[in-house]
């Protein structure tokens, strides 16, 4: 999909505009562009016959106001448009239609655009960042108080999931972990803080994480091994760069696996 083809989707008066020019104006005012362009520029970009490009991506701040842009469409989308929409992007059709979800993943669409300033296409993302928004407000949203690098950030699903397990039974775990920033991982690896920690027994102590670029998730698991003493146990894990600089000091416990171990479970 390119930007156009967005557009498209996401047509004027969904959002009570009466023109293109006017809706990519207030668009790319919440999203914090710095430079001002003319009606006929911007129905030319609206329409596809000049390109999203990364000369104009350049005037837009990163990392991209994701937040901002929501409350955007958030406040335009008219509510007899979302069911419409949402089937649009290919959203499922046993999904609640959501107002909030589907304005938070319109937004992530356009993030997506802005930050991929030497690409003018873009996968719809629309679907995954719905569900992903519904996910974060059943599950409680938290946030990333500190990081290493600016405009990065991180998003772990089902972070508090809780392992029950009988003595020296095996338990695997999954991290299902997005990038929910501006910057490319590359060269990451997830590393045990507590590979010492007598209550359990880790496979591995570091994981690669192969790079992943802003918007995607990635899967990654590893095994443990209750042993033989009851009680809570939590293996603590960090997300550290090449350098093996913690990426997000001062986030504990977002990576953290807790076991419960119980005689006979």
């Amino acid at each position: 999909m390119d930007f156009s083809g967005f557009c498209k989707l996401t047509k004027p008066q969904y959002f009570g505009y009466n023109n293109q020019s006017w809706y990519l104006k207030g668009l790319f005012k919440a999203a914090g562009i710095r430079r001002d362009y003319s009606d006929d520029y911007l129905k030319a970009v609206f329409n596809g016959t000049k390109p999203f490009s990364s000369n104009m991506k350049r005037y837009f701040p990163h990392p991209v106001r994701i937040d901002s842009i929501a409350a955007f469409f958030e406040k335009h989308l008219q509510s007899e448009y979302v069911k419409l929409l949402a089937d649009a992007f290919g959203i499922p059709a046993d999904e609640e239609k959501n107002l909030s979800y589907l304005s938070y993943a319109l937004a992530a669409q356009v993030a997506a655009f802005i930050s991929n300033r030497e690409e003018t296409e873009s996968e719809n993302i629309v679907p995954d960042k719905y569900e992903e928004a519904r996910i974060r407000k059943e599950s409680g949203v938290y946030q990333i108080t500190r990081c290493l690098y600016e405009g990065d950030d991180v998003w772990v699903e089902d972070r508090t999931k809780k392992h029950a397990a009988a003595f020296y039974e095996d338990i695997h775990h999954t991290w299902v972990i997005h990038n929910q920033g501006s910057v490319i991982w590359h060269k990451r690896k997830l590393v045990c803080a507590n590979p010492e920690e007598t209550g359990r027994r880790t496979k591995v102590f570091e994981i690669e994480i192969k790079e992943l670029q802003p918007g995607k998730y990635t899967k990654i698991a590893t095994d443990f091994n209750a042993r033989g003493q009851e009680g809570k146990f939590v293996s603590k894990w960090d997300m550290v760069d090449e350098q093996g600089n913690n990426c997000f000091p001062g986030s504990r416990n977002i990576f953290d696996v807790e076991i419960n171990t119980t005689f006979g479970k």
